[in-house]
Order: structure tokens, then sequence, then C-alpha cells
């Protein structure tokens, strides 16, 4: 699996918040996807490789510059959206600090930042679940186009981390990580 998180988005520059709020790329943006088909044309992808990406526009248009520069089709899927922000979706990042609750003082994966939002475990479910409809798809390699927070969730249930476990991962703009089984047979990442 290769894991390509979204180029620049209209919310990174106009302080709107992320999440579900569903903003386009940026022309900066869409000059980061072609640096990542780049990387991605280096790779050895087999020819049944497929291409999922998060049906929010800043995700599903970084996968069609990726679907165009490999000739591959995007499959676009709800269950790889970033976590649900529920009421913040769509307000400046002020305005949601104003509504969100209270940060607990012990990290919870059961913590609801905003009212309607969703928890980072039932995101966790919902990512789980699409990590499972890819698998069942057959490909030996796929492409999955997606979000900072989900794709760390993503690339969490490649490793076999615990839920509760206190890992985390970095993913830039336009990043692209490999998730591999590496000569162990252990599940490895790469990152390009």
């Amino acid at each position: 699996m290769i894991f390509v998180r979204h180029g620049e988005s209209r919310h990174h520059v106009d302080g709107l918040t992320g999440g579900w709020t569903d903003t386009s790329l940026t022309p900066r943006g869409r000059e980061q996807i072609a640096g990542a088909c780049v990387r991605l044309r280096t790779l050895d992808l087999p020819r049944d490789t497929r291409l999922f990406s998060s049906d929010l526009k800043r995700a599903l248009e970084s996968a069609q510059i990726i679907g165009r520069a490999l000739a591959l089709t995007p499959e676009p899927m709800w269950a790889l959206r970033e976590i649900g922000n529920g009421d913040a979706a769509g307000l400046t990042v002020a305005d949601a600090r104003a509504i969100a609750n209270p940060e607990p003082q012990v990290r919870s994966t059961d913590w609801r930042p905003y009212a309607n939002a969703e928890t980072y475990r039932e995101m966790a479910a919902r990512i789980a679940g699409a990590l499972e409809i890819i698998a069942q798809r057959g490909a030996r390699c796929a492409i999955v186009v997606g979000h900072e927070m989900s794709g760390q969730e993503l690339l969490r249930c490649w490793l076999g981390l615990d839920l509760d476990s206190i890992a985390a991962f970095e993913l830039g703009t336009a990043s692209v990580t490999e998730a591999v089984i590496n000569r162990w047979g252990e599940p490895a990442l790469r990152l390009r």
C-alpha cells in the first residue's frame, strides 16, 4: 500500500478547519501532487495497482492528478475521509476554538472535540473498515490518497499497533509513504 496525503488545500491558506470542511486544492497543492507523481513513477508498481481516495474534494482532486499521471482511475471512498469535525466544519480555526469541547487532561481516543464530531476511536473503526474493503479488492498494490489524521490511522492499522498506543506520523502535504512487508515478513513503512 502507498499512502499519499493530499496537496495544499484552500482550508490551509484560508484559515479554515480541516476535517470535513470540503475545499479544493490550491495551485501550490496541485504542483505538490505533481511532484508526488514524479516519486510514484519511480516505484515498480504492479499492473494491477488500484487507486483509492477519500471523497472529499482535496483528496479526490489529488487522486485525479495521480490517476492521470499513472493511467489509473480513482475509486472514491467515504470511509477514507479525514476525522469528522462536526459543528466545526466550514468554520475558521478561531471560530472552531470558541465552540470546542475542553480537551481532556489525559490523552483519550474517546474525546469528541466539537458537537457532532467523530471521536478518534470512531474514525479508527471507519478507517479499519476501509482497509478491509481495499484488501478485499485483491490488488497487489493500492495507492490510497487521504488526509493527515485518517492517514496516520491507516498506517497505524497497517503496522498492527494498538489503538491506544502512542504513535504519530507527521504526514506533510503531498507526502508519499510506502507500507510494505519487509524481508522479515514484518509490516514496515518506507518514507519517500
